[in-house]
């Protein structure tokens, strides 16, 4: 079974999503919900500096009915229950929808998760820093004219939920990068950069920088 690790208030409202399609249906052709949640973390360490911030979350259900010629659609911040039965109740009750028949259309149901090794979201964010510190100090130390070297990690968890008349469908991605920024001053006072970056829909372990990766940066 696919772990997908939802937010706990959204894996709550799931199981009820079915319910909530089966009474908009008896009003619209056709009736949908939409769960997403998005969050992560920046991390920067460079010489003079270390910075962790959380990136802004979002988090909220999507109510849409569609009559065959407009779609109508409702949002409700979050995922409690209670509040997105209610909501959903209020929405269809104030449309006026046409009539019109849908295509069937085949079941399509089933759970994906991005494939990780080193699950960022079983990582404390004490650990993802120290692996910043340990990745800074590998560097800074290769070449007399290093004047600084930076860091930049960011990590985005998208969770989302689909349901409508035919598909069940869940997914979390799960997206990491990392950039190695060295700078070095020349005898003349000029001052060049180059960098490098590791990133991917995966976890941290696409983010490994051997010695020769470090070097050939520097």
């Amino acid at each position: 079974m696919t772990d997908l690790k939802l937010p706990s208030a959204m894996a709550e409202l799931r199981p009820n999503l079915g319910e909530i399609v089966g009474s908009g249906l008896q009003h619209a052709p056709d009736f949908s919900v939409l769960l997403s949640s998005r969050h992560g973390i920046n991390i920067f360490v460079d010489d003079r500096e270390e910075r962790v911030s959380e990136r802004p979350p979002a988090a909220g259900t999507v109510l849409s009915a569609f009559d065959g010629v407009t779609n109508f659609e409702r949002a409700i911040g979050g995922f409690n229950v209670e509040d997105v039965k209610s909501a959903a109740h209020d929405f269809i009750s104030t449309l006026s929808l046409q009539k019109h028949t849908l295509q069937a259309e085949p079941e399509r149901r089933g759970d994906f998760a991005t494939a990780v090794q080193i699950d960022p979201l079983e990582m404390l964010t004490q650990e993802k820093l120290d692996r910043c510190r340990e990745l800074h100090q590998r560097a800074k130390g290769r070449d007399a004219r290093i004047v600084n070297v930076r860091i930049s990690y960011n990590e985005l968890s998208e969770h989302a939920v689909f349901v409508d008349r035919s598909a069940d469908l869940a997914q979390r991605v799960q997206r990491v990068n990392m950039f190695l920024l060295v700078v070095v001053a020349g005898p003349a006072g000029d001052v060049h950069y180059d960098f490098s970056a590791k990133s991917g829909s995966a976890g941290w372990e696409v983010l490994n920088w051997s010695d020769e990766d470090i070097q050939k940066t520097v």
